[in-house]
């Protein structure tokens, strides 16, 4: 479903459009499913509570793609989380799937503008754009003093580390992901159950799978999607970067095989300073070509044309 207003994608039953505000209609709860991938009708039951996390850090990820795993550290007061920057887009999308490839999840992070981020970002700004506060947008606070700057350093790392979280999970266990809606156990061996979802979180062999990673290309988005470069488009991109306090904004979309299977990857990068960052996985050019939110800017390349 989409708003009649601005036409964003909705996922589920949020009140507001997370782009212009417009208040949407309610609609019916979606159907939870089980760790076999069956639609089941809702029911009483206790959910499971890892995957109510999920769908509460999913929420909080749509909200705000706008300006968008886990980590301590990023204060005025403490170590950098973010690295040096790079000297190109490609050259920070690349550092990612390096990173990715090794499974180093700090490393991953590290790609982010988080601190760059919460000193620039105007945050009177988002609020304009939206237009309305709730508790979940990003950041929460403006950079006003050491303290606000410290909280939303650390409530920009949560929506990094989230992000990627949602990009593994689509990754190696779309039926725990399950777009955000919860999973049940069943009744009848709920302890049975538990494990098979441990198994398949923890499953060393996604990690070997990940070793495989390679980048082929970068692909220019315009050659995705024809109306990228319509003035409407890069109106929001402008807006956008104008929103996060950057110099640029670009969209960056890689070719990346993994295991014999061809993968786009789609990045919104940052320039500040000098230096490029990631600024979020997915982006406008992931939103622009129909991909789900939770897939976090990376879908197999073969299911691009269902999309369109």
């Amino acid at each position: 479903m989409f708003c009649e207003k601005c036409g964003a994608a909705r996922t589920g039953s949020e009140l507001f459009c997370s782009k212009c505000g417009n208040q949407l209609p309610a609609q019916a709860p979606p159907p939870v499913t089980s760790i076999y991938g069956k639609p089941k009708k809702p029911k009483t039951a206790v959910f499971l509570a890892a995957g109510l996390g999920v769908a509460v850090s999913a929420v909080v990820f749509f909200v705000l793609f706008h300006f968008g795993v886990i980590g301590g550290g990023g204060n005025s007061s403490g170590g950098r989380v973010e690295g040096p920057g790079y000297s190109s887009p490609e050259e920070a999308a690349k550092a990612y799937l390096d990173a990715l490839s090794n499974a180093d999840v700090n490393a991953m992070i590290s790609t982010f503008a988080i601190e760059t981020f919460s000193k620039n970002v105007d945050f009177a700004a988002s609020l304009e754009e939206t237009p309305f506060y709730n508790y979940f947008i990003i950041p929460s606070v403006p950079s006003s003093n050491h303290f606000t700057t410290d909280l939303s350093t650390q409530q920009r790392l949560a929506d990094v580390a989230n992000s990627i979280r949602s990009q593994y999970l689509s990754f190696f266990a779309p039926h725990i992901l399950n777009e955000a809606r919860p999973v049940v156990l069943e009744s009848e061996d709920p302890e049975r159950e538990a494990q098979v979802i441990v198994d398949d979180l923890g499953n060393a062999e996604y990690l070997q799978s990940l070793r495989s990673l390679k980048v082929i290309e970068f692909v220019p988005p315009e050659s995705l999607y024809e109306y990228y470069s319509e003035e409407v488009v890069q109106q929001r991109i402008d807006r956008q970067r104008d929103i996060i306090g950057a110099d640029r904004l670009e969209n960056i979309v890689a070719r990346v095989e993994i295991d014999g299977e061809i993968y786009l990857f789609c990045f919104d990068v940052a320039h500040y300073g000098g230096r490029w960052y990631l600024h979020t996985l997915g982006g406008h050019i992931a939103l622009a070509l129909g991909f789900s939110y939770f897939n976090a800017g990376v879908i197999p390349e073969d299911e691009l044309s269902d999309l369109n």
